[in-house]
């Protein structure tokens, strides 16, 4: 059985081919559009040590209990996936001890930290609360058109969770 992250990255190729090809090379924003805001990571970085970092570590850096989030392996695991599927992970099982609890707008913030320790760039708009105004925006490890050496914006249909962060 073809692993779903594959199948789901070779249908974007092949759209991204297409609209190419066509001369119309046109993709939804992304992580490297400037989706957050400095003032809502900095409140982001406040939450996420208040509630997440006894499982993912003080400096993102992943326990025995949560994974990193940051890094090259939490890029790879979300590239090319919605990021209102992010948030609904977040939303559905975090934090482990109490899943669920943290408003939409806390874990927006959260989000937003993660994105500026992943070195994605802040903008002047902060990023919605909300897992469906999220749907149309990728998280992508690499802008579109880079080498993996630089960095790919791809449109992603709404997809399954997949990726768990715990």
């Amino acid at each position: 059985m073809i692993d779903r992250s594959l199948r789901r990255r070779a249908r974007i190729l092949l759209l991204a081919g297409i609209a190419c090809f066509a001369g119309r090379a046109e993709f939804p924003p992304s992580v490297w559009d400037g989706i957050y805001t400095e003032q809502q990571a900095q409140r982001g970085d406040a939450a996420y040590h208040r509630y997440c970092a006894s499982c993912h570590g003080p400096k993102l850096e992943g326990t025995a209990q949560g994974p990193s989030l940051v890094g090259s392996d939490f890029r790879a695991d979300w590239d090319l996936t919605a990021l209102g599927d992010i948030v609904d992970e977040i939303q559905i099982s975090m934090p482990a001890n109490r899943p669920g609890q943290l408003s939409e707008t806390t874990n927006a913030a959260i989000l937003a930290y993660l994105l500026k320790s992943n070195k994605f760039p802040s903008g002047t708009k902060e990023l919605p609360a909300g897992a469906d105004p999220l749907r149309g925006i990728v998280f992508a490890s690499r802008r579109f058109g880079q080498s993996q050496s630089q960095s790919s914006v791809a449109l992603l249909p709404h997809s399954n969770l997949t990726h768990p962060l715990r």
